[in-house]
């Protein structure tokens, strides 16, 4: 009986084997099957006692010979039950983005100081989009939302992994070729959790016993930022006539502010913002030639060029036409009222 479990094992062990190298080769294990059946076949009969002594022993010696090729079945059960692979180790790391809204994050960056007792390479990594408050996680285009396995190798070794995992500023457009010329100057401090797993394979196996690292913590920030204070606005008056066009211009909201428009870092308005239109109103203020809405923003292009306008109403009474509005500097970003 255990010369049955010990030839299907060494069967077993070869194909798997084989799976690895490419080459199934059972002239070993046919012979030792051979021995094991003339074995069977001489058992308890008398005029057969020394050919089944010398069998026995050409089987004891076919096992001792070719212990790769003929597995001895309690001694696999032992070697499989004592396998031991520890989980490799990485250490947490912070990446600056100096000042771009895109970054592509290298695998050493992903995997800091990656070790492993048993000389393992890495497999896969977990990743736990868990901290991200001002900007997301793609991979190969596609946004991470949710916990995460990828591969970190190709499943072709000849051929050169292209590792695509990016993080993107929320403000920023993955496929904005904008993005490469501004420049990013918000305070980043986002972060993301990871775990790495080695690609252990026990010996004679291919089945992978891989084993993952505790989370360590992926950090986010951003050089380029610097503490801006926000802006100074006031209150716009101006008189016009009715059934007049009027252009609101940059001018309009910086020097005819009262007091006037003024930044702490001298930072130039960047843009404003519509917050609300008095329901009362009977002039029209367009933007682009269109009714503006709460919410439209105004850059300081759009009122350089005089695409913000007021219409006055046609009527001949004295009214008066108000819309409430927001502003930011170029600097801090921030909108005031």
């Amino acid at each position: 009986m255990i010369n049955t479990q010990i030839l299907v094992t060494s069967i077993n062990k070869q194909i798997e084997k084989s799976k690895v190298y490419g080459n199934l080769n059972l002239l070993v294990v046919y012979f030792f099957n051979l021995v094991r059946y003339y074995i069977n076949f001489t058992d308890g009969k008398e005029e057969f006692i020394e050919e089944n002594k010398c069998l026995k022993e050409l089987s004891n010696a076919l096992k001792y010979k070719y212990p790769d090729e003929i597995c001895n079945y309690k001694l696999e059960l032992d070697f499989k039950d004592n396998v031991v692979n520890n989980p490799p180790s990485i250490d947490s790391n912070t990446l600056d983005l100096n000042g771009d809204f895109i970054y592509d994050i290298k695998i050493n960056e992903l995997l800091n100081n990656y070790t492993d007792a048993e000389n393992d390479d890495y497999f896969q990594a977990i990743i736990y989009p868990n901290n991200l408050n001002k900007g997301k996680l793609y991979l190969n285009n596609k946004l991470i939302d949710k916990t995460t396995t990828i591969n970190l190798v190709s499943n072709n070794q000849f051929e050169e992994f292209d590792f695509n995992l990016k993080y993107v500023v929320s403000s920023g457009d993955l496929f904005s070729v904008l993005n490469v010329l501004e420049i990013n100057k918000q305070e980043i401090l986002d972060s993301f959790d990871v775990r790495v797993c080695d690609n252990f394979y026990p010996e004679g196996s291919a089945l992978q016993q891989s084993k993952f690292s505790n989370k360590v913590t992926i950090n986010l920030t951003n050089s380029v930022y610097v503490e801006n204070d926000p802006a100074n606005i006031s209150d716009i008056f101006i008189i016009s006539n009715n059934r007049v066009e009027t252009t609101l211009n940059l001018n309009t909201f910086t020097n005819l502010m009262s007091p006037p428009y003024n930044d702490p870092e001298n930072d130039d308005i960047d843009a404003i913002r519509v917050d609300s239109i008095s329901p009362s109103n009977s002039g029209t203020f367009l933007f682009n030639g269109i009714a503006i809405q709460p919410g439209d923003i105004v850059s300081d292009t759009e009122l350089i060029n005089g695409d913000f306008k007021h219409i006055g109403p046609n009527l001949d009474s004295l009214n008066t036409d108000t819309l409430q509005f927001s502003a930011r500097d170029k600097g801090s970003l921030i909108w005031v009222q």
